[in-house]
């Protein structure tokens, strides 16, 4: 699995594995995201700030993940626990259908956290909807600690923080084990 910066190009590619993504959790009862969010403009501006990222196996797009420092205004009432210190974020992470349970989402979050620690972060921040239980368990058994809950466009998503310790060196642009 090798895993780059986006760039320009890659635009449709990425709506198209987010459509991917939508439709299963529709499909799946989980209303996390829909026809309006992420959008283009989301994943363009994401694009045109080096904030996302790809995971291609055998050349075909697998995951994604953005990971910048934008913190929603409405994570001013989360009782975060780590509060000195840069804090990273980890936004809209996602993973062809196709490829659940196959440890790509784990890797895409390593990968982020050894990014931001690589960079000087000293913690993670990110949420994800009350009702997507793969995610759910996906950062519980990762360690990440649960803060409060916030609202986007009128669902309940859970916020959930880890401390980032001595990770390893930032890896190598391109390619990742």
């Amino acid at each position: 699995m090798t895993i780059r910066k986006a760039q320009p190009e890659d635009l449709d590619a990425v709506l198209g594995l987010c459509r991917f993504c939508v439709d299963d959790m529709l499909a799946g009862g989980i209303r996390q995201w829909d026809a309006c969010y992420p959008g283009p403009q989301i994943f363009a501006s994401d694009i045109a700030g080096g904030s996302l990222w790809l995971a291609f196996h055998e050349g075909r797009l697998v995951g994604s993940l953005t990971l910048n420092t934008e913190q929603n205004v409405e994570y001013l009432t989360v009782p975060w626990r780590f509060v000195g210190g840069r804090i990273a974020l980890l936004h809209r992470l996602m993973v062809l259908p196709a490829c659940h349970r196959q440890g790509v989402a784990r890797l895409l979050v390593r990968f982020a956290e050894q990014q931001a620690a690589g960079r000087g972060f000293s913690s993670m921040r990110l949420d994800t909807f009350t009702g997507n239980f793969r995610a759910l368990a996906l950062y519980r058994e990762m360690g990440y600690l649960e803060g409060g809950l916030v609202y986007f466009r009128g669902r309940e998503f859970r916020c959930f923080e880890k401390e980032l310790h001595d990770a390893p060196a930032e890896p190598a642009e391109g390619g990742v084990k």
